[in-house]
Order: structure tokens, then C-alpha cells, then sequence
């Protein structure tokens, strides 16, 4: 898939820069910037491919950080030669913005959201970026500070063996506009932890984006492509979990990845709430190799109006890794797709008016809890074709989709 197609969400332009504006053509004027910028600044990033050495952070509040042309294409910062895992960090600021550029060739996480460290942050916004070929996640977030005992929060792993503890939310994100994609499927030599512990995750540890302890998050008009796994296993293309609550993911295209969306998992046992309030509205799916959408520990939460195509039958899955409605994988020889998989423990799912053409219909788990099913349609065939061209993905329907969707 190339960069952008005509079909895929078009971002509106940012507005013109306000502040102190500090321009950047080289990879040190590009690092000194960062440590220069002050609150209301922008960093102006001139068209060039910089090479950056280590991991670029962003430690300030109420900055950007954008390419000067707005060409998202024409600002690559890439990481082949960085001695870090990852390339895009931001610890303890708030309101930032990155926008208008490409991030590739990174070994563990693209964009980095450290909120564990300090003051956390808060209100990030990346709007029309790329990740290209990030081997663990194009934008990893993990939960906030640890909390006091008796604060109210969801438990959240502490790591190895130690007991979970509650952590603060990480709050008011936005990702909308970007592009996700990976050139091909995982192998164990992209990263040094598939290297070193194969039997863990047997190259399947990638996802797109995979965020923790999110808090009204807006997830929107976003694409994400082959995000794949060394045999089929990846995580979600988005992939939220550990107690979220009230986000939104809308209008997202995800083509040729292993599963669309995780959100939630049935881990960790005692983390008994993973998606509270969650929108999941008009997100097009195409070809999925294991799921279309996985929905496991969610409350109140409204699954409404996404489109499911998977074409394939029987022999022409390769045997590869699936997962279970739980979201653990498993070997197996008779790998199938589950294109809206209901798991476990759910309390107030609404599941209504989607659309899923392909050899399965949804799958309700027996201890799925308590959910709602209404006016969603199962196509196992489909002539004409209801979809613009499915072929590559674009599930925009025909005037004759339209007419079979509302039967």
C-alpha cells in the first residue's frame, strides 16, 4: 500500500504556527530545538531525511513539533542507525502536538507516551503521521504514576512477580490522520527481545498502536496496514486495555492486519474492567487474519456501524497462531477468523447495525456476560460486490452495499 490513497481519510491542514518559531534542517538543529523550545513554541521542521542517533523526547509543555512544508512524506525521521529502542518520546508534558511526518525503521515503540515517569503526560496530539516498519508498536502508551492504595483506580501490573497496584489514567490524547503500516510480516531478527526470547512471542509481538490506562482518548480517520506477525499472531491493529475509560475510536481503515482491534484482554485476572464507556463507531476492516474486532472486560460501552470483509474459506489460511476470546494466543492447525469476537465479562455491551461479510458470524463467548446484539448483518457471500474495491481494501459501499446493508 502506498503512503496514501485517494479513499483514505484526507486531513485538514493544521493552522499557521503561533510563538516562538525555531527552524530545523539538520539532526543536531533538531535536538538542540527540542531543548530550546519554551511553551507556545513550534519546531518547524524543514523537508529533509535526518538520521537520528538515539531517541528524540519531548520534555515541554504546549509545544509542536511539525514539518515546515506539511507534506507528511517529505519529513522522514528514521532510526536505522539510533542506538535507541525507540525514536518519538514524550515524558512529562502536556499539549503537545506532533504533526506532518514520518517516523521509520524503529526496533521497539515509534511514538512513546512515558507516563509513568513523574508528572506523566497529558493531551498529546499526533495528527497525520506516519510509522513505517516499527517492529513492536507504532505508538506505545503505558499507564500512569502509581497511586495511593485506597485512590479509587484500576489495578494495573507491576511488573515480574510484584502484586498489581493502581495507576493513574493517561489522559486526553488524540490520534487521527495517521498512516500504520509495516512492509511485511515480523521476523524474530527485527528486534533484539524476539531474538532473545523466541519461545515468548514466537515474532508475533507488533501492533499498531497499543495503549494502556487511556482516558477520553479520540482515536479517528486513521489507517493502519500490515501489521502482521512472523506467523500470524500480531496484536491489534489498535489495541487498548488496563482500564481505559471513555474513548472513542472512529472512522479508522485497517487492511491485511492480523486482528483489526483488542480491546481488552483477560488479563490480568484481577483487572476485572479493561474498556469502561468505550465508542467504537464506522471503522472498516478489511481482510483480517484472526479477528475483526475483540471486545473482552468492557462496561457500558457501544460497539455501532463497522464494516467486516474477510474473503477468504477453509484451506486458504495458512496454519498459523490464533487467539482465544480472551485475547491469548494459541496454536493451531485450523486457523479461522472471528470477525467480531465477544469475550469475556462484559456488562452493558451494546453490539448493533455492523456489517460482516465473510465465512463467520459473531462469536458470543459463553462467559461474554451481559450484552446486547441488534440489527447486525452477516453476508457469508456477497454479488456484486457491495464494497468500492474491496480488492484494496476500500469498504466504502456501493449503491448496492447500501441497499443490502439497510434490508
Amino acid at each position: 500500500m502506498t503512503t496514501r490513497q485517494d479513499w483514505h481519510p484526507a486531513a485538514p491542514p493544521l493552522r499557521p504556527p503561533t510563538g516562538d518559531i525555531i527552524h530545523v534542517t539538520t539532526v543536531d538543529e533538531l535536538f538542540a530545538a527540542v531543548e530550546d523550545v519554551q511553551p507556545g513554541g513550534t519546531i518547524l521542521i524543514a523537508d529533509g531525511h535526518y538520521l537520528l542517533p538515539t531517541v528524540f523526547t519531548v520534555s515541554r509543555d504546549d509545544v509542536c513539533v511539525r514539518s515546515a512544508s506539511g507534506d507528511r512524506d517529505a519529513v522522514v525521521l528514521d532510526a536505522a542507525d539510533s542506538d535507541h529502542g525507540e525514536l518519538f518520546g514524550f515524558t512529562e508534558c502536556h499539549n503537545v502536538t506532533v504533526a506532518d511526518l514520518t517516523i521509520r525503521n524503529v526496533l521497539h515503540n515509534g511514538f512513546k507516551l512515558n507516563a509513568n515517569i513523574g508528572r506523566s503526560v497529558r493531551a498529546i496530539t499526533i495528527h497525520n503521521c506516519v510509522a513505517h516498519n516499527v517492529w513492536q508498536r507504532g505508538l506505545k502508551g503505558v499507564s500512569g504514576p502509581e497511586a495511593d492504595d485506597d485512590s479509587g483506580l484500576p489495578l494495573r501490573p507491576a511488573g515480574g512477580s510484584a502484586p498489581s497496584r493502581p495507576r493513574h489514567f493517561v489522559d486526553d490524547c488524540v490520534v487521527r490522520y495517521c498512516l500504520f503500516h509495516n512492509d511485511r510480516p515480523k521476523r524474530l531478527d527485527d528486534e533484539p527481545y524476539e531474538q532473545e526470547n523466541p519461545a515468548n512471542f514466537d515474532g508475533n509481538y507488533v501492533a499498531g498502536m497499543d495503549v494502556m490506562s487511556a482516558r477520553n482518548w479520540h482515536v479517528h480517520d486513521n489507517v493502519f496496514a500490515g501489521i502482521q506477525g512472523r506467523n500470524g499472531g500480531a496484536r491489534g491493529a489498535i489495541f487498548f486495555w488496563q482500564g481505559s475509560e471513555n474513548v472513542r475510536i472512529e472512522g479508522n481503515v485497517i487492511v491485511d492486519c492480523d486482528s483489526g482491534m483488542w480491546l481488552g484482554l483477560s488479563w490480568p485476572p484481577e483487572d476485572t474492567r479493561h474498556c469502561v464507556r468505550y465508542t467504537v463507531r464506522d471503522n472498516r476492516i478489511a481482510r483480517p487474519g484472526r479477528t475483526g474486532i475483540l471486545l473482552s472486560r468492557h462496561k457500558d460501552s457501544l460497539v455501532q456501524g463497522n464494516t467486516v470483509f474477510d474473503p477468504f474459506v477453509g484451506d486458504e489460511r495458512r496454519p498459523a497462531t490464533d487467539i482465544d476470546d480472551g485475547g491469548v494466543l494459541v496454536a493451531t492447525d485450523s486457523p479461522r477468523c472471528r470477525p467480531l469476537r465477544v469475550g469475556d465479562d462484559n456488562d452493558g455491551l451494546r453490539i448493533e447495525d455492523n456489517l460482516l461479510v465473510g465465512d463467520e458470524d459473531i462469536h458470543v463467548g459463553q462467559d461474554a456476560g451481559r450484552i446486547e446484539l441488534r440489527r447486525n448483518w452477516w453476508l457469508q457471500t456477497a454479488f456484486p460486490d457491495p464494497f468500492v474495491e474491496s480488492d484494496i481494501g476500500d469498504l466504502r459501499l456501493t449503491d448496492v452495499g447500501q441497499a443490502l446493508a439497510s434490508r
